[in-house]
């Protein structure tokens, strides 16, 4: 996907003041009375990052002996940033504020996808599914604009002794804030909707998913406070009116990340097959891995089902399986239920995994993680 437009820069504001001088034969008396000018430019929004997509769809492949690949690496891009003008209001009584930072735009999408396949092997199928997802940074939130200062001053001069007095207050308006960072784009990896089937010979059926969401934008900084302050130097009382700054925009969220199979058919037929299913995430709640309404069918011969590498939460290897012979059942990271049948070897994952044993003879290797038999 194509990345998002940066904000436009606002304009600044126009400083206006005026000044009164009053000379007499013995004193001078200098007024300066500042007065409210031109409003700061608007700042221009950002957009967000273009959805990068790569999609299987709708496709039917049959044949006696087939070798198939689908390889998908799906990127969206990052949001662009916010800006904050940095417009300084114009000189008055009480300056005018700055603009503040506009929010960062959310990254794009990302979705690589199988839909609708329908792949038929007569002899034997040898299927490599590779889908992976990445979405990008969000935008980063624009620096709150710079407040504006007013000023209000006299000064008295006694010209027959060189002396003066008076006073010289400025008054600075208020902090303005930064803007919000944009959210990560999302990113999705998935098979849905589909139907494959092997065929008499040894079938292999390989099965990777990966999703990883995007850094959320860092909030942009507000405008820096103006201390307080007053002193006397020369008769002159400097009086220095502060601000306090501008609140910094909230950090955007990571994005989020999945990676599903539902309601998809795969029989491996006759024969010694193997099922290799491996997912990898770093999403979090409950739909960061959905395998749900699928049906897994090994055949006859003695098949394989391997679960040899499941990761969640940025964690490798942190979801369980609870492969179950005697109901037909399969679960994995808390998602199902699946159906299951005709498989007699099984490779669990390197979490915390528990088989269930039915009828016929199988074999169970727990693969890592404390295994429950």
């Amino acid at each position: 996907g194509g990345g998002g437009g940066n904000a436009g820069v606002g304009g600044t504001s126009g400083p206006d003041s005026r000044g009164t001088t009053i000379s007499g034969s013995s004193t001078t008396i200098t007024h300066v009375l500042g007065t409210p000018g031109g409003s700061s430019g608007e700042a221009g929004a950002s957009s967000a990052g273009g959805n990068g997509l790569f999609l299987y769809r709708n496709i039917t492949i049959s044949g006696d002996e087939l070798r198939v690949t689908f390889d998908a690496q799906a990127f969206g891009a990052s949001g662009a940033s916010g800006v904050g003008a940095a417009a300084p209001g114009a000189s008055g009584t009480a300056g005018a504020e700055g603009v503040a930072g506009r929010d960062g735009q959310d990254g794009g999408l990302a979705l690589a996808e199988i839909a609708g396949l329908n792949l038929t092997a007569a002899e034997q199928l040898n299927l490599f599914i590779r889908l992976s997802a990445a979405g990008n940074l969000g935008g980063a939130g624009g620096s709150g604009g710079s407040p504006g200062k007013g000023q209000v001053s006299e000064t008295v001069t006694d010209l027959t002794i060189g002396a003066s007095s008076g006073f010289a207050t400025t008054t600075w308006a208020g902090g303005t804030d930064g803007g919000d960072g944009g959210a990560g784009g999302t990113a999705v990896a998935r098979i849905r909707d589909s139907v494959i089937e092997g065929g008499a010979g040894a079938d292999s059926v390989f099965i990777q998913l990966s999703a990883s969401g995007g850094t959320g934008g860092r909030g942009g900084a507000g405008s820096p406070g103006i201390p307080s302050s007053s002193e006397i130097v020369n008769g002159i009382t400097t009086t220095v009116i502060g601000a306090a700054p501008g609140a910094s925009g909230r950090d955007g969220a990571h994005g989020l990340a999945a990676v599903r199979i539902v309601d998809t058919q795969i029989s491996l037929g006759d024969g010694n097959d193997s099922l290799t299913l491996e997912f990898s995430t770093d999403g979090l709640g409950p739909n960061r891995l959905l395998l749900r309404g699928n049906t897994f069918d090994g055949g006859s011969g003695v098949d394989t089902l391997q679960l040899p590498g499941a990761g969640v939460g940025g964690l490798a290897n942190s979801l369980n399986a609870v492969v179950n012979v005697r109901d037909g059942t399969l679960r994995l990271g808390g998602g199902g239920p699946n159906t299951m049948s005709g498989f007699e070897s099984f490779r669990g994952t390197r979490s915390d995994d528990r088989f269930i044993d039915g009828a016929g003879d199988q074999t169970y290797v727990g693969n890592g993680g404390d295994d429950t038999f």
